[in-house]
């Protein structure tokens, strides 16, 4: 039971902000890769209720490889790789100071590499995770095209979960803490699935983001226009994902997330899908 876990909470991975607690026995491994959809969208949440309209029509997709494999003793790593395939259209308000160009980047996301360690392992498992987030994502002036955050962050994160017969539930909590004049943010997640039949599962999934707002980065006229990975993001986001597993060790997974609320992130749900295999 411990191992299937291990893969139902790998898959729809679309990034490592939900931290499971449960980790990958030695010399046991897992490997997907994910395709990520959102929008094309014209307005960002604001923390108010009211909209921010976007200077352009914006589409965000990735293409993401993600691998968890451990090590021994009750700990393993992980290593999420994005590549990013944004485009802007034409302008939605041309009378606009704004004059963001339209146009495609293709670029680099933030590479994020993590180790988890558990700490508990009864019928309550406990453990804790440390991921760093790489400056590593690319950034084009003229479109105001940003394939992530222009920061090193660091996360650490606990969690605590348990499973019986075809249920689990599990709950994390942590912060995030970047350089380069970010806001820090603290995170919490909320995950319960069920095994409808033979590796075929249903799961709903909650995540809230909170921004401290403690940052002071300067972020250019187009980069506002287009609303991408600017500083001080919130939001409070759920799920339902879906993981039919044609094997043993391969399947594919599926989610669906929206935002009931947030602070400059877009009104527009993401679309998910995976294959993945494990050994």
């Amino acid at each position: 039971m411990r191992l299937s876990l291990f893969i139902i909470l790998c898959a729809c991975v679309t990034s490592v902000m939900a931290q499971s607690p449960w980790v990958a026995e030695k010399g046991k491994g897992y490997a997907q890769l994910g395709f990520t959809s959102i929008g094309p969208y014209k307005d960002l949440f604001l923390s108010n209720g009211n909209a921010y309209p976007l200077s352009n029509e914006i589409t965000d997709r990735t293409l993401q490889a993600y691998g968890e494999y451990g090590i021994g003793s009750g700990t393993s790593i992980i290593a999420t790789i994005p590549l990013k395939i944004l485009n802007s259209g034409q302008s939605l308000t041309p009378s606009t100071p704004v004059s963001t160009g339209f146009g495609d980047l293709t670029t680099m996301g933030n590479i994020q590499i993590a180790a988890r360690h558990n700490f508990i392992n009864n019928k309550i498992v406990f453990s804790g995770q440390l991921l760093t987030e790489l400056p590593t994502a690319g950034y084009d002036e003229a479109t105001g095209l940003r394939g992530g955050l222009d920061a090193l962050s660091f996360i650490p994160t606990l969690s605590v979960g348990f499973s019986k017969d075809k249920l689990y539930e599990y709950i994390s909590a942590g912060a995030a803490i970047r350089t380069n004049d970010y806001s820090s943010e603290w995170r919490l997640s909320a995950e319960i699935g069920y095994e409808l039949i033979n590796r075929v599962y249903i799961i709903g999934v909650i995540d809230i983001v909170q921004n401290f707002e403690n940052g002071t980065v300067v972020e250019s006229a187009n980069q506002l226009g287009t609303g991408l990975y600017l500083n001080n993001q919130s939001y409070f986001a759920y799920g339902i994902k879906g993981i039919v597993g044609f094997t043993d060790r391969i399947g594919l997974s599926g989610a669906f997330y929206g935002a009931g609320s947030g602070n400059l992130v877009a009104k527009s749900p993401s679309i998910n899908f995976g294959i993945y295999y494990k050994w």
